[in-house]
Order: structure tokens, then C-alpha cells, then sequence
């Protein structure tokens, strides 16, 4: 349980399905590290899995449209 809150939810909280991990981070400081990166200045990149871009919408749990309460079927 996430402070109480069912993990198997975490599906329907974050676009992408899953908490970033280590790797999922690392990818990004790794190509703003890069020459690839060269022109990019003076942007924050959110490493969140889409939750940002959801604006706090989540899919809900029976498939049927979207809520504000995440932890709600």
C-alpha cells in the first residue's frame, strides 16, 4: 500500500503506468548532458511519466472515462 492508497492503482495514476525509476531519470540527465543537447536552454523537463501533461486527470479504473480522484473505481 501506498500511504494507504491500493499499487495496483498506480496504473491508472501516472499516463505511463509505473513510478520513474532510476533509469528512467538517468536517460534524460544523460541526453541533457549530451551534445544532442547543445541548443537546449533554459527549460525544465518533467521526468514524471505524463502526470504533468494528465494535469491531475487520471483514467479511471473501470476504463470508462476520467476522474480527479485517483483512488476512486
Amino acid at each position: 500500500m501506498l500511504r494507504g492508497r491500493d499499487p495496483e492503482l498506480v496504473k491508472h495514476w501516472i499516463p505511463l503506468g509505473h513510478y520513474g525509476e532510476v533509469p528512467d531519470y538517468a536517460s534524460v540527465v544523460s541526453f541533457l548532458a549530451s551534445e544532442e543537447a547543445r541548443f537546449v536552454t533554459g527549460h525544465t523537463v518533467p521526468v514524471d511519466g505524463g502526470t504533468l501533461a494528465a494535469s491531475g486527470w487520471y483514467s479511471r479504473v473501470d476504463g470508462k472515462g476520467w476522474t480527479n480522484m485517483p483512488d476512486q473505481p
